[in-house]
């Protein structure tokens, strides 16, 4: 009955928003201002070659999912599919996401578990029905994993190449893959070094792989801004990285998930972490590592929305994780370090933003195969 009643959830999830997806035009603010029109402008040019443009993110930006949109608009002659690329890309997570589970020792139950983790995201269902990139990228991370663990688990060098076509596509959608995929790429460097030595060739067809894959859109942004990644001109980059300015984030990053449909709630929830700043004498509104000054709020946007619920349920995953003996494997303990280290790098990398939490999205489906491993092992008669 309890298996019969997640799987029923997660259909009716993914067939609401299927149903959203067709029946809305793309009409998020950066669907209208980069996403849309850098295809059209594809289409019109019948070339993928920069062009003059006042908003440079129609350029630098990882293009993959505009491309798979610029191939359904072809298909259909309108904008009718072009929210499915990022649906497709929820559905495909919510599978991949249940293999992995299976793959680090979850049964069926374990697996739906982390399958409707995954699927109830709010972040994620909002971006499932509209033109944004984060939910594609989270899968080709997620594929990442995938193959990762399989390689783990085989050491079939098929897995490395599907590491690094996975590892190569991330980086073609969004350029935050960067922060998230970095520490399991340190993962399996390090385990292919200590355990299989034999197998450090492979090694060397990633970057080949990464190479070939983005060298179009590597040269044409290097030609343009003299950067192969991206111009910048948002300044979205922290320019201060030191102790103090990476905990300062981590903290605002942790409180974009905290907060609730209530006014009060939300105050006290800023005065906290405000009086964090304060205690630590750092100031919360930083130009150097801040893009408008802090402050959060409930919302339901796509570029806003939180993950409170979610979230809360991730740190008694996590708190049960570190107390309880019989979680540990040494796969779980190295996925739940290399989810740990991106949030940091992302935390230490980029400036605190309000609407930041959607680029967090990578985060919280990577998250979901740990969170059904460590709660269907938690017996409780009262949870």
């Amino acid at each position: 009955i309890e298996n019969f009643f997640l799987i029923i959830s997660i259909i009716l999830i993914v067939l609401l928003t299927f149903l959203i997806s067709l029946t809305y035009p793309p009409n998020t603010p950066d669907g209208l201002s980069y996403h849309m029109p850098r295809v059209m402008q594809w289409i019109q040019n019948k070339n993928v070659n920069f062009y003059p443009t006042s908003d440079t993110r129609q350029l630098y930006l990882g293009p993959f999912s505009g491309f798979v949109i610029m191939h359904f608009m072809f298909l259909v002659n309108s904008d009718f599919l072009s929210n499915l690329v990022q649906w497709f890309a929820m559905v495909f997570c919510i599978m991949n996401v249940s293999l992995i589970t299976k793959k680090l020792g979850g049964n069926l139950n374990t697996q739906l578990i982390s399958a409707l983790f995954c699927a109830t995201i709010p972040m994620g269902i909002l971006q499932s029905t509209g033109t944004q990139t984060d939910y594609v990228v989270s899968l080709w991370i997620l594929s990442i994993v995938f193959f990762l663990i399989s390689y783990l688990i085989d050491n079939k060098k098929k897995n490395v190449l599907g590491f690094a076509i996975s590892l190569s596509l991330a980086i073609l959608t969004k350029q935050t893959a960067y922060f998230f995929a970095l520490p399991f790429c340190i993962w399996l460097f390090i385990y292919i070094l200590k355990s299989k030595p034999k197998h450090f060739k492979y090694l060397f067809f990633i970057p080949l792989i990464i190479l070939i894959i983005n060298f179009g859109h590597y040269t044409r942004t290097y030609k343009t801004f003299g950067n192969p990644i991206s111009s910048d001109n948002l300044g979205v980059k922290s320019e201060i990285i030191n102790l103090q300015s990476i905990s300062s984030n981590i903290v605002r990053n942790i409180s974009l998930n905290m907060s609730v449909p209530n006014a009060k709630i939300n105050e006290t929830t800023r005065n906290l972490v405000k009086k964090f700043h304060s205690f630590f004498k750092i100031d919360p509104n930083d130009k150097r590592t801040t893009i408008r000054k802090y402050y959060i709020y409930f919302s339901l946007k796509e570029t806003l929305a939180s993950n409170t619920l979610h979230f809360l349920i991730l740190i008694l995953c996590v708190t049960l994780f570190l107390l309880k003996k019989n979680f540990y494997q040494k796969k779980i303990s190295y996925y739940f370090i290399s989810l740990l280290a991106g949030f940091i790098l992302f935390s230490a990398l980029l400036k605190w933003q309000p609407y930041g939490n959607r680029l967090l999205l990578p985060i919280f489906v990577l998250s979901s195969p740990l969170v059904g491993l460590i709660l269907s092992k938690f017996k409780n008669k009262f949870f």
